[in-house]
């Protein structure tokens, strides 16, 4: 964020039902983490987060911002409460791909209870608390 607490960044947190049924769903636009977001996120049934990583060179040379790593995210949930964790952009564009099997076993090295779905093109999900 600047001075003035704009962010460069943007997501969504929709609340869908009242009470304990229901469903708070994070949806990340293009981002990382910065402080402050685990708690605007906290207790998200949901969180679709971009996961393709970012480093130096894909910044300095190829001018490719990145999203959060597979650790981030991970942790991310995990410290949130999360309950399905969906990465998106890990295969969106081959200049800035991650191999979903990378995700897939950081996962399991360090948080083997979380729920993930890796999404299909065209594929549906029905979620139920």
């Amino acid at each position: 964020p600047d001075d003035i607490g704009n962010f460069c960044e943007g997501g969504f947190r929709v609340v869908f039902g009242e009470g304990e049924d229901a469903i708070a769903v994070y949806h990340a636009g293009d981002c990382c983490l910065y402080d402050g977001l685990e708690e605007r996120v906290m207790h998200s049934d949901i969180m679709i987060l971009p996961v393709n990583g970012r480093d130096y060179y894909r910044l300095h040379e190829k001018d490719i911002i990145g999203n959060f790593d597979c650790t981030e995210a991970i942790t991310l949930a995990k410290r949130c409460h999360t309950d399905l964790l969906i990465p998106v952009h890990i295969d969106l564009y081959d200049v800035n791909a991650l191999n979903p099997a990378i995700f897939v076993d950081t996962l399991e090295k360090l948080s083997p209870q979380q729920k993930y779905h890796l999404f299909r093109p065209g594929e549906r999900m029905i979620y139920c608390k």
